[in-house]
């Protein structure tokens, strides 16, 4: 009598067995990564990676204050662009601000631009340095007791801040420098004084 109620016990697992075996056989083989991905996915990403990005995501989220003006002057989206510049040893942040419409090469037209090109500086510096530079560059919640004493200062003589402004047909009518740490700004094209 036992082995007559084990056999009946066994039947309704063999079952069990049998749908889940042919369960597992509809489904999909697994694809393997690619080379390209294999290398991407062992591929670190170092702190400045993670600085440069982290200051661009910081950027593109306060866009929208960039082209804010009085005047509406420009598009509402500016290009934005964070790199190290390897051979120069410098960090380099770029905006780029477009034109609404064709603005005159007017005195008035001009200098509207200045003041608002001068604001952005201005805002930059300001927004970035809020909270330490260097936090950009840094791991959440702990810092690296290794890293230098002077990262920040470093990081921030290192950073150069690049304003430009250009038509709707892609002429540049302002483009201006300045070093986040400084309080000077460089005029390299149409605009200076």
């Amino acid at each position: 009598m036992k082995a007559r109620f084990v056999i009946h016990a066994i039947r309704p697992c063999i079952g069990c067995l049998l749908v889940f075996l042919w369960f597992v056989t509809l489904q999909p083989a697994m694809a393997e990564p690619t080379p390209a991905i294999q290398f991407l996915m062992k591929e670190p990403v170092s702190m400045m990676d993670w600085g440069l990005k982290n200051i661009e995501d910081h950027l593109f989220r306060n866009r929208a204050l960039f082209v804010q003006s009085e005047k509406s002057l420009f598009e509402p989206e500016p290009t934005i662009a964070v790199l190290y510049d390897w051979e120069k040893n410098q960090i380099r942040i770029s905006l780029g601000l477009r034109t609404c419409k064709q603005v005159q090469k007017m005195s008035q037209g001009l200098s509207d631009i200045r003041s608002h090109v001068e604001w952005v500086i201005k805002y930059l510096r300001g927004s970035l340095t809020m909270k330490p530079y260097d936090s950009f560059f840094r791991h959440r919640g702990f810092r690296n007791k290794e890293s230098p004493r002077s990262l920040e200062s470093e990081l921030a003589g290192l950073t150069e801040l690049i304003v430009s402004v250009r038509d709707r047909e892609s002429n540049i009518l302002s483009r201006c420098t300045g070093h986040l740490t400084g309080s000077d700004i460089v005029w390299l094209t149409i605009g200076q004084p």
